[in-house]
């Protein structure tokens, strides 16, 4: 399935309110994506198994920003 696409970096449409539409549903995706990363990334520290292991290293390098689970 294709989420998206754009020609040269820009949006593609008939007019300027489809391109807007567009970037807006383009970003209520990634800030879903944000969302459901924080929520992984809140699951596995609370795991006892793994809080043993995570050092405050470790924690202070957990970021919801990764894309390793996004498959483009």
């Amino acid at each position: 399935m294709v989420l998206h696409y754009g020609k040269v970096g820009a949006l593609t449409g008939p007019d300027t309110e489809h391109a807007e539409t567009s970037m807006l549903a383009l970003h209520l995706l990634r800030s879903a994506l944000v969302h459901v990363n924080t929520l992984l990334a809140q699951q596995v520290p609370a795991e006892p198994a793994w809080a043993k292991k995570l050092t405050g290293e470790d924690r202070r390098g957990l970021t919801a920003l990764f894309w390793s689970n996004v498959n483009p």
